[in-house]
């Protein structure tokens, strides 16, 4: 099993490069976790939660399945089927943003 998911987060690295390069955005931002008093559920301490290459790996393959279903459901309903698609970014903004 170990070598079979050794070969998937290979195989999910392939993807996100051929994504990245293709214009994909990265819009990671970063996750908090809180730790709560068992009472009162107020948060007595806060770390930030690490990513490890299992959730990309996961992240990886949820968004080639999306993908796909798009794909299909355009290909075989194309008058019907509802895709979302994201504009273009807007100049002005995207400059502000790289400045």
């Amino acid at each position: 099993m170990t070598k079979s998911l050794r070969g998937l987060l290979k195989l999910a690295r392939v993807f996100r490069d051929r994504r990245m390069k293709a214009g994909a955005l990265t819009l990671a931002s970063p996750e908090l976790k809180f730790k709560l008093d068992n009472e009162s559920q107020n948060p007595t301490d806060v770390t930030e939660y690490k990513h490890v290459d299992t959730h990309f790996m996961i992240e990886e393959f949820m968004l080639l399945a999306n993908v796909a279903v798009a794909e299909r459901l355009a290909a075989f309903y194309p008058t019907f089927a509802i895709l979302r698609r994201h504009p273009k970014p807007k100049d002005k903004p995207l400059k502000e943003l790289i400045d």
